[in-house]
């Protein structure tokens, strides 16, 4: 029959589960056993299951139909798995979880039988109890029924063997090859306690994992560890036997006319290097003699109990003797740590950051020291004394350096304002104080921080406010003589009706027109918004940039253009030349070298771009047409220019041009030195 993985099935399946609020699924269940062993989570899950039921509830109910459901594995080697209580008088299946199911999930159950093992160990078992000396022969009884001497006396129970011993303690042993319902387990182990009888657990070899350690763990894990630790936690007060007749038990009982098997138990490797416990599994060849016999319990053959206190004992001591150590390093670092901060602090080298970060590293350190450690609470004050005071003096540290800062920024701001007192004093123009104004403005802002520090007297607050007004008075005194703002078309008219020569005194600061000018953008500084005023210096400027490039186009004609090789342009060099080698005996003769200066620094970058141009085709391009006469005069005039000093700060082009001229030289062209 074919089935749905168990893993799969877990993913899908929702079940009620007593204690956990609303439904969960399966897989999400199982996640909270976290690292817990596979086989003591089995274990714990069983004994819920059983627990519950044999007080008339169930622990866990399906989600989809609510019928109950159990924990178990299908084979003797599989994992545990969830599945449906069995349950007779259901006449249909419509839950796809339940192994009955038919439609398209459905579940395979294996069956399990009394195997040969069972039969011939049990006959062998008793055969080998009637040789011994220590057991009432006529005692041994194969699965006769037991009946109860206590409560009900039709109570009863069919162990696969009883016996008693010549002490009178009575025995009850049952096999088991594979799987056992717990339920049954539970109830058989609560009989024979209530009888006085010691039962005895019988595992062959073949075993079922889950039902041995479900026997071996006992009532210890009713409630599913979290961790390893509450694990441990758990079986430290408990014997963990579960026994097993192998081969080898078989063999040795044959040899010895003696009962002998295997006693499985837990076992514990106290590991020093990393301080923890590490459990295994040990296997022990024991006699019926070497068990511990109580009313209260199962009997055991190994006393786990004591072997893993002692290991909790060595552990523990471990573990203090680390902390006794870390605790003392961690004294003598601390010790170290407060030398250093001194030490640093009386030196000046100590810096807020590092005394954060070796602060932080003592307050570490002192988790690391015992509460109970005599030197724990006086380094303590010692340590926050030493961080107090190297605190203190990196603050008054910093306030040094922050008044010395600020006094530098005074120095500077004071030095702002003898400025503005000389331009004050001095005879400036309205445009001059508009200026200063700004200027002192920006200083303001620049300033506002230093000027409205706690550090700052208020005199320097107070002494710019005496500049501004000295300003406003002077700018309305200067005011008084102002003509009126004209408005802006009617300048910008007169101005572009103006002949050239004329309009060239825009030029000149102190002829008719530039005077004029100046007081119109006095009068618009004092009468018009920022926006007229910016408005008046765009056309104003507008109007010179014109003028100079009317000016340059009339005089400098073949500076402003392009290079043509028809064209002679040595005459008009060499005059440009001259005019730059004056001295300027005008202010307007002063704006003519700086306008020929920048024509003629233009000029050469465009023949710059052409030889360029001219190199990209002879040596990149390759079969591009060259025009080879205009090459040949563009490069005698470039030497020429070269020779006469007019080029300068092109070193790429002038490599070029040689280049060039050897490119010409190879295709026999004669150039004109």
């Amino acid at each position: 029959m074919n089935y749905i993985n168990s893993e799969n099935k877990n993913g899908l399946w929702e079940l009620e589960i007593k204690g956990i609020e609303g439904p969960i699924l399966a897989s999400d269940y199982l996640g909270l056993y976290g690292s817990t062993p596979d086989e003591a989570r089995t274990a714990s899950i069983k004994r819920k299951i059983v627990v519950h039921s044999a007080e008339g509830g169930d622990f866990i109910q399906c989600g989809y139909c609510g019928l109950p459901v159990r924990y178990r594995a299908r084979s003797a080697t599989g994992r545990a798995a969830f599945y449906h209580k069995h349950t007779p008088e259901l006449e249909e299946v419509d839950c796809p979880f339940h192994s009955d199911y038919k439609g398209e999930f459905a579940f395979y159950e294996a069956e399990m039988h009394e195997t040969k093992w069972h039969f011939r160990t049990k006959h062998f078992i008793a055969g080998t109890l009637k040789g011994s000396e220590k057991i009432k022969c006529e005692s041994i009884q194969v699965e006769k029924y037991i009946f109860a001497e206590k409560g009900d006396p039709n109570r009863r129970r069919k162990p696969d063997i009883y016996f008693e011993d010549l002490s009178g303690n009575r025995f009850a042993i049952e096999l088991i090859q594979g799987w056992l319902d717990p339920e049954i387990i539970h109830a058989r182990e609560q009989f024979f306690l209530r009888e006085e009888v010691n039962l005895i657990w019988l595992f062959s070899e073949g075993r079922s994992d889950s039902i041995f350690y479900y026997i071996m763990y006992g009532s210890a894990l009713e409630a599913h560890p979290e961790s390893f630790a509450e694990f441990e936690s758990k079986v430290r007060n408990i014997q963990c036997n579960a026994f097993v007749f192998s081969q080898e038990a078989l063999d040795k009982s044959q040899e010895s006319g003696e009962f002998y098997f295997e006693a499985h138990f837990p076992e514990f490797d106290f590991k020093s290097t990393e301080l923890f416990l590490e459990m295994s599994y040990g296997c022990q060849m024991v006699v019926l003699s070497d068990l511990m016999l109580s009313p209260e319990r199962l009997p055991y053959a190994i006393n786990t109990k004591a072997a893993l206190h002692g290991k909790q004992q060595e552990l523990s001591a471990a573990i203090k003797e680390k902390a006794q150590r870390e605790s003392q390093q961690a004294l003598e670092r601390i010790k170290k740590t407060i030398k250093q901060i001194c030490e640093d602090g009386d030196q000046g080298t100590l810096s807020g950051p590092v005394l954060s970060n070796l602060s932080d590293e003592i307050a570490e350190c002192f988790d690391y020291v015992l509460s109970d450690n005599s030197e724990r609470n006086p380094l303590f004050e010692l340590a926050n004394q030493a961080i107090a005071r190297a605190g203190h003096r990196i603050e008054e540290e910093k306030k040094k350096i922050a008044r010395s800062v600020h006094a530098r920024e005074l120095w500077a701001l004071r030095i702002q304002f003898a400025y503005a007192r000389r331009e004050l004093n001095q005879s400036i123009t309205i445009q001059e104080l508009t200026k200063l104004k700004h200027n002192l403005i920006y200083v303001a802002t620049d300033y506002k921080k230093v000027i409205s520090s706690e550090l700052s007297s208020r005199v320097w607050d107070r002494y710019l406010n005496t500049l501004l007004v000295k300003i406003g008075q002077q700018t309305d005194q200067l005011a008084e003589g102002l003509p009126k703002p004209r408005a802006l078309w009617s300048i910008t008219n007169d101005l572009l009706s103006y002949s050239l020569d004329k309009r060239m005194q825009l030029f000149e600061t102190r002829s008719t027109l530039a005077v004029d000018m100046s007081q119109q953008k006095s009068a618009y500084l004092i009468h018009k918004s920022d926006t007229e005023i910016r408005v008046f210096e765009e056309k104003l400027n507008e109007i010179k940039y014109r003028t100079k490039t009317q000016y340059m186009n009339n005089h400098w004609k073949a500076l402003m253009g392009n290079w043509s090789a028809d064209f002679v342009y040595e005459p008009m060099i060499n005059r440009a030349g001259q005019l730059l080698c004056i001295d300027a005996y005008s202010e307007l003769v002063g704006h003519e070298q700086d306008w020929v200066e920048e024509a003629l620094n233009k000029f050469v970058e465009r023949l710059v771009v052409l030889i360029n141009e001219f190199y990209d085709k002879a040596f990149i391009k390759n079969g591009a047409r060259i025009d080879k006469n205009v090459l040949d005069k563009l490069l005698t005039f470039w030497n020429w220019l070269d020779t006469s000093l007019y080029i300068y700060n092109q070193p790429e082009a002038i490599d070029r041009a040689y280049q060039l001229r050897k490119y010409l030289q190879k295709n026999n062209i004669s150039i004109i030195e």
